[in-house]
């Protein structure tokens, strides 16, 4: 019996973390409600964008952006290695979040 995707959906959206998918490109392909809550931006304003558009300014601790030659997720998408690091964004209401960022590849 193969589960139903809707199911998956269903349980991701509801995670308090924030959980968000991107292809090769890293175009945001999926945004949770977790992620929501944390950027203050709806899925309909980020799917369909690149992470490295800089709708989250990803910095590091020293306000140095992540999005050229730092970011985590093109890292992985290169190489494949799981990665875990602390960053912060920009809130879509313009303050700084610090979050935990893990990186998979799927």
């Amino acid at each position: 019996m193969k589960p139903d995707t809707t199911f998956y959906k269903e349980l991701i959206d509801n995670l308090y973390d924030g959980v968000y998918f991107v292809d090769r490109d890293r175009r945001i392909t999926y945004w949770n409600r977790g992620a929501e809550r944390l950027t203050g931006y709806g899925a309909d304003n980020v799917t369909g964008s690149r992470c490295r558009d800089n709708i989250l300014c990803h910095t590091n601790n020293d306000g140095v952006s992540l999005c050229e030659k730092l970011c985590p997720v093109a890292n992985t998408l290169e190489d494949g290695v799981c990665r875990e690091a602390e960053v912060f964004f920009h809130h879509r209401d313009g303050h700084r979040v610090p979050v935990n960022v893990r990186v998979s590849p799927i």
